[in-house]
């Protein structure tokens, strides 16, 4: 294994000129809080758990965000907590010492479960239990219909049962909350969240903090945009397509399939010659280039994420390594074209064809991320959810070694906040969309440990050619050990 990533380096200028600038851009912009969710629906009481100030049905009941993303950390980890005195303690809002025990148990008791995250409309029933209790609190009558701050967790069923079963990932829980949303939907013929008949709210913290992701991106991958030009893309797709087929055309097998000459075989010939014999040596060396380029580019940008320069350095390095092949892919994905099995590098310095990655790597794997590259081109991004879904995946703590996981998580449930906003204003078909886009993300956890696998062979197959290349190597030589 290689020393860690140095995150204290300068790989480019531009990341110093980001951060500066994204730090004037966000003293400029002051803005109050107003919650973390986009639309306005009936006043709440007071958080069922801690008396602090509600944002909505959460996992099955009214609660407020801290106490909300408590229950999500206690249903994702299954964390076993123990109460010191007499299992009775005061939970109280915003005091950093609660007993979790307490806090936990205190969730079940009101009802809360994984159950019990469902979406939708409110009933009648709730919504008037909802104004009575709220009214109620402020010693007022319940008449006039103020505004909340969480409506895309909002549930329209009754307590449902504390039981909790495996502790599922925040992936799955999500999913869940669209699949489920999807349904309801379906039965009760209702419009789906981002309708013209809801009432939408700006949220300008979160506009904020997504402003403030893309710059990091606009600085750190200022070419990204153009990888959206479909014409420009398909062009270059094209031009490899039928250069390969040249290939093999006018030199027969020599060229471009894949399995003519193993592995093996290309070894020995060129350990006994030295003759790159199918122009392998050559491919090697330009995705190693494309690899290295990548690699300080990610680096980069995790240093000048918000919130990202509290964190342990050696937490962010294993966070990087962790996710680098979800990562990667997720921002290069429509440099894929599944149909004309090619791919290339926005740089153009590496342009290759599937049969060639074949040489290289196990085919399951490269069809897996053809197809899914495909999958992601559907969704037709913006550059904003792009940004958004990429730091979500940077902050999952589930698969790696860290010294300080709650800090992470804290990070992570901000960024899912700014993408459900993101999602809710920019698509009426809002919980389709979701589904579709978590539905991925749990194949990406599958190509990731596939990854893993295929990385330690390609490395005792390449390692004689691999020093060239540091940073790849590193990445390639990270082993999940969760």
């Amino acid at each position: 294994m290689t020393e860690a990533l140095d995150l204290t380096k300068d790989y480019t200028k531009e990341d110093q000129d980001s951060d500066k600038s994204t730090t004037r851009k966000q003293q400029r912009k002051k803005a109050p809080r107003t919650g973390s969710a986009p639309y306005a629906t009936v006043p709440l009481p007071p958080c069922k758990i801690c008396g602090g100030n509600s944002t909505g049905y959460h996992f099955g009941a009214i609660t407020c965000e801290a106490c909300k993303a408590f229950f999500r950390r206690a249903l994702i980890h299954k964390q076993e907590y123990k109460c010191t005195k007499n299992s009775d303690c005061e939970i109280v809002v915003k005091r950093t010492g609660n007993c979790s025990a307490c806090r936990l148990k205190k969730c079940y008791d009101i009802g809360m479960s994984e159950g019990g995250v469902r979406k939708g409309r409110y009933s009648i029933a709730i919504r008037t239990r909802a104004i009575v209790e709220a009214k109620a609190s402020e010693g007022k009558s319940p008449v006039a219909i103020a505004s909340s701050d969480e409506t895309h967790e909002r549930s329209d069923t009754s307590s449902p049962s504390s039981s909790v079963s495996s502790p599922p990932s925040t992936i799955s829980l999500l999913r869940r909350e669209a699949s489920d949303n999807l349904r309801s939907q379906a039965s009760n013929n209702q419009s789906p969240a981002g309708s013209p008949d809801l009432d939408f709210r700006r949220n300008i913290e979160l506009e904020l903090l997504i402003d403030a992701l893309v710059g990091c991106q606009d600085a750190v991958y200022p070419n990204l945009a153009q990888q959206f030009e479909r014409g420009n893309i398909l062009q270059a797709q094209r031009q490899i397509f039928e250069a390969n087929k040249s290939k093999e055309e006018v030199f027969g097998k020599l060229f471009g399939i894949a399995n003519d000459v193993t592995r093996e075989e290309y070894q020995q010939i060129f350990a006994e010659t030295g003759i790159d014999l199918d122009d392998r040596l050559s491919h090697f060396n330009a995705k190693g280039k494309s690899m290295e380029d990548e690699i300080s580019q990610y680096v980069n940008f995790t240093k000048i994420i918000p919130g990202f320069k509290s964190l342990h350095p050696k937490d962010v390095s294993n966070l990087l390594k962790a996710c680098h092949c979800e990562f990667w892919l997720f921002g290069n994905y429509s440099l894929f074209n599944k149909d004309l099995g090619t791919a290339i590098s926005m740089q153009g310095t590496y342009k290759s064809t599937r049969k060639v990655m074949e040489k290289f790597l196990s085919p399951e794997w490269v069809q897996s991320v053809f197809k899914i590259a495909d999958m992601i081109q559907q969704l037709e991004l913006s550059l904003e959810e792009i940004v958004l879904i990429r730091v979500i995946l940077l902050t999952y703590t589930d698969r790696c070694k860290l010294k300080d996981r709650e800090k992470i998580q804290i990070l992570q449930e901000k960024f899912l906040d700014c993408l459900n906003y993101q999602l809710m204003k920019s698509h009426k078909d809002y919980n389709r969309y979701v589904y579709k886009i978590f539905d991925i993300l749990l194949r990406l956890r599958d190509l990731t440990e596939l990854n893993f696998k295929v990385n330690q062979k390609f490395l005792q197959e390449w390692g004689f050619a691999i020093h060239e290349f540091p940073l790849w190597k590193e990445m390639l030589s990270y082993e999940n050990d969760v």
